[in-house]
């Protein structure tokens, strides 16, 4: 007996807690299976808190706790990986059983080449001997998957105005709780400590936030906000046209103060969207009060960047808004942010249709490592989504994730005419912030960042949703009758 019990201690405890995570496993999927939404929520909650922490801390705070990584050092990917995938098949169990397909006729194909071309490059790269957690890398197009798998995800479980409304309610209480803390840090303790123009581009520029994540959410409740306020400012209370116009002060405020172009330009972007829906009549006098308030406030802030970067006041205009330009006299100079781009380019033309695999990098000529010194020794990544896409799967690659992209847009942008007045606050807020990923998808580095991506679903995702929900709506008012030519938000507007 005394010799069986240190081989009960020794290997039965670690195979008891092996066999109850497997039986907990097992009911969990039975139970995302019967109710997905359950699933969901506590994983789309996890995305819509938690900052991305990958860059910008110094080395010191750089090894912390951070949600996206957890369990990665002992498993093969981190466990948030892991309840992704296991969601994902819990709902695709759950609509074989229903019957649903989510996302017919909507980018569904588009989804399946991307799948198809990424097996391709997982063979082909199994076949010249790279290790298949290479293959796997976030780094390579992954996060790409992982887009489409929380698309998928999303538009199976929010499938109703109960699941909406509580949807709206959650997401705006923790997009004004973020914003405030945010804020609060800003003005009092010195803001964002990951802060990479102050840890590592030595600019002494304090922060509200370093992740793009959270310009993106201030981005659409600032919308939200400013949606309600001027579509149904007759019918709003005057304690709550207060309370939206200061959440959606806090908001801007955010975004303007993260010092963050891709912020900035996003914004932009977002407010020509928001005048583009407005009627004509009121148009001009949005532009004008966003041209009196917002741009001067983004100039000014973008001035303050510049001066701190080039240790200079007597700025261009051109300056004060890109102040790289002063230090390169031309796009492929290696003074140049664009440096980068134009030497993964190069790579790309001797590979233009493949790539160079989802496990691979672009060359760097002897000369141009200390000009790339912030890559440090890695070139399997480039800052544009785009780009990356285009480096790692050529052009067929970018091809069909740009088909994907404007699918989903345009099943929404048809949809539209049909979705209820109440429910388009919330449809365009969300449209409105895949407008503002706009120039990170041009200039930043969406694809190899897990939350950046999951955002990146979620933004076009949401009004897929909607647009789902109402189309079913649509044809039941056809066969009891109504008007075909009469779209299902005008009639709620006559009601």
């Amino acid at each position: 007996m005394n010799s069986i019990l240190p081989y009960l201690f020794g290997y039965g405890i670690p195979f008891g807690i092996v066999i109850a995570m497997a039986i907990i496993s097992i009911l969990a999927l039975g139970l995302f299976i019967a109710y997905p939404k359950y699933g969901a929520l506590p994983f789309f909650a996890v995305i819509l808190i938690f900052v991305n922490t990958a860059y910008g801390l110094q080395a010191e705070d750089a090894g912390g706790f951070s949600v996206y990584t957890k369990g990665g050092r002992y498993l093969p990917f981190p466990i948030i990986q892991f309840y992704l995938y296991g969601l994902l098949l819990a709902t695709w169990l759950g609509n074989q059983f229903s019957g649903f397909r989510p996302l017919r006729q909507s980018g569904g194909v588009w989804m399946l080449l991307f799948v198809a071309m990424f097996a391709g490059h997982y063979a082909v790269g199994l076949f010249e001997g790279e290790h298949w957690m290479l293959l796997l890398s976030q780094r390579g197009l992954l996060n790409v998957i992982h887009m489409m798998m929380v698309i998928y995800i999303t538009v199976t479980v929010l499938r109703d105005e109960k699941d909406l409304a509580g949807l709206t309610k959650v997401f705006l209480a923790i997009a004004v709780y973020h914003a405030l803390f945010g804020l609060g840090r800003f003005l009092l303790f010195g803001g964002d400590p990951q802060n990479a123009y102050e840890n590592f581009g030595n600019l002494k520029i304090k922060i509200t936030y370093w992740d793009i994540n959270e310009g993106l959410i201030a981005t659409i409740a600032a919308f939200y906000f400013a949606w309600r306020l001027t579509h149904e400012w007759k019918k709003l209370s005057t304690g709550v046209k207060w309370l939206f116009l200061a959440c959606l002060t806090v908001e801007l405020l955010v975004i303007v103060f993260s010092y963050r172009r891709s912020n900035w330009f996003g914004l932009v972007l977002a407010g020509a969207f928001f005048l583009y829906w407005q009627p004509p009549s009121r148009r001009w006098v949005f532009l004008m009060l966003g041209g009196a308030v917002v741009l001067p406030s983004l100039l000014a802030v973008g001035t303050y960047r510049a001066q701190e970067t080039l240790n200079r006041a007597d700025l261009t205009f051109i300056e004060r808004i890109a102040p790289d330009s002063a230090k390169a006299k031309s796009l492929t100079d290696k003074e140049s942010r664009f440096f980068e781009l134009y030497t993964a380019f190069l790579t790309v033309k001797e590979k233009p249709i493949f790539g160079v695999g989802t496990w691979g990098s672009f060359k760097v000529g002897m000369s141009d490592h200390i000009v790339l010194l912030y890559h440090k020794g890695r070139y399997d990544f480039v800052h544009s989504g785009f780009g990356h896409v285009l480096l790692k799967s050529g052009l067929l690659g970018l091809v069909i994730f740009t088909g994907m992209l404007v699918a989903l847009w345009r099943y929404a942008t048809r949809m539209r005419r049909w979705i209820p007045q109440d429910r388009l606050a919330i449809f365009e807020s969300f449209r409105a912030g895949f407008v503002f990923l706009i120039p990170t998808l041009l200039i930043g580095t969406p694809i190899p960042e897990f939350r950046t991506m999951i955002w990146l679903g979620l933004v076009l995702a949401v009004p897929l949703a909607i647009a789902k929900m109402d189309a079913v709506r649509e044809q039941a008012e056809r066969l009891s009758g109504a008007d075909k030519s009469t779209p299902a938000n005008v009639l709620s507007a006559q009601q």
